[in-house]
C-alpha cells in the first residue's frame, strides 16, 4: 500500500508540474525566437549604420584668405637624355664609367665611322650638359649600328614635378610661383616655370641642394597662392573630394575644394549671395 501511494503521489507531482508550468513551455521557444530576432536587427543596424547621413548648416565665409594649393607627385631630374650614336660606327674609346659626374662638353665616347662616305672621320661624343652619367652601354671594340645607345646622362642639379590641375586651380595659378616640397626630412623650394591651359597641368623646377637621388613615390607639396577672395567652409567637411549642398528636398549641386587657408577650404562654384547652407554628408 505504502508503495503504492508513494507512486500516486509522484504522478499527481509530475502532472501538477506539468500543468503549472505548461504556460512558460510553450513560451519558452518564443523567448528564443524573439533573441535572434534582435540580434538580427542590432547587426542590420551596425551593417547600415555606414548608409546613414547627417545633415549640418554651415555658415559660408566670405574673405580675402592667403590660400595654398596641395599637390603630390613624384621628383624627377629635370634633364635626361640618352646619347645614341649617328652613323654605323666602331667604338675606340671610352672617357666615362656609370655614375660619374661630367660637365658639359666633356668628352664622353670616341666613335670610329665605318662608312666610306666618312672617310673613317673620328667622332667625339661629348656631353650635351653638365650631370652624372646614369649607364654605359658600350666598350672598346663594339660595332654599332645608326640609333645604338651609347650612355644615358642626367642633370641632378634639379628636380622636376609635373601636376594636373582644376579649371578653377588655373585661374589664380601664376608662373613663378613659389612651391614647397617635403622630401624626405628635408624641405626643397621651387617655382611653377609653366601653366599648360589646355592640359590643365603644370610644371614646376626644384633646386636639389642636398644633391639628392630621384624620388618617384607621391612627394606632397603645396603652391603659395597668396591672398584669394573667395567662399570658404571649414575643411573637416572635405573627407571626400566633393560635397553634396542641399537646397531643398529635391534639389542639390556639389561644390569642390580649390585651395587650403588654413583650417579653411576656397571653394567652386563660387556662392556670393549664400550666408549658410545644408551639407548632407554619411555619418
Amino acid at each position: 500500500m505504502n508503495s503504492c501511494r508513494i507512486n500516486i503521489t509522484y504522478e499527481q507531482n509530475i502532472t501538477y508540474m506539468i500543468s503549472k508550468h505548461f504556460f512558460l513551455i510553450l513560451l519558452f521557444p518564443l523567448l528564443i525566437c524573439c533573441g535572434d530576432n534582435k540580434t538580427s536587427l542590432k547587426s542590420k543596424t551596425t551593417g547600415n549604420k555606414k548608409l546613414l547621413t547627417k545633415i549640418d548648416t554651415v555658415k559660408i565665409i566670405h574673405d580675402t584668405l592667403p590660400v595654398e594649393i596641395r599637390i603630390s607627385g613624384p621628383l624627377q631630374y629635370w634633364k635626361k637624355s640618352t646619347i645614341k650614336a649617328y652613323d654605323s660606327s666602331q667604338v675606340i674609346a671610352v672617357m666615362v664609367d656609370a655614375k660619374q659626374n661630367v660637365s658639359s662638353k666633356d668628352l664622353l665616347i670616341s666613335l670610329w665611322a665605318l662608312d666610306e662616305e666618312n672617310e673613317y672621320t673620328p667622332e667625339d661624343i661629348r656631353a650635351p650638359f653638365s650631370g652624372i652619367i646614369e649607364n654605359v652601354y658600350v666598350k672598346v671594340g663594339d660595332k654599332l649600328a645608326v640609333g645604338s645607345n651609347l650612355a644615358d646622362i642626367s642633370n641632378t642639379d634639379f628636380f622636376l614635378m609635373r601636376n594636373s590641375v582644376s579649371r578653377a586651380q588655373l585661374r589664380i595659378l601664376e608662373k613663378g610661383m613659389q612651391v614647397i616640397a617635403k622630401n624626405n626630412d628635408h624641405d626643397l623650394s621651387g617655382n611653377i616655370i609653366e601653366i599648360n591651359y589646355n592640359s590643365q597641368s603644370i610644371k614646376i623646377l626644384f633646386k636639389n641642394k642636398e644633391n639628392d637621388p630621384e624620388n618617384l613615390a607621391n612627394v606632397q607639396a603645396y603652391v603659395i597662392c597668396g591672398k584669394v577672395k573667395g567662399e570658404f567652409i571649414p575643411e573637416k567637411f572635405f573627407n571626400n573630394s566633393n560635397v553634396e549642398i542641399l537646397i531643398d528636398d529635391e534639389s542639390n549641386f556639389f561644390i569642390y575644394p580649390v585651395a587650403a587657408a588654413d583650417t579653411l577650404i576656397l571653394v567652386e562654384p563660387a556662392l556670393p549671395k549664400l550666408d549658410k547652407v545644408l551639407i548632407k554628408s554619411r555619418i
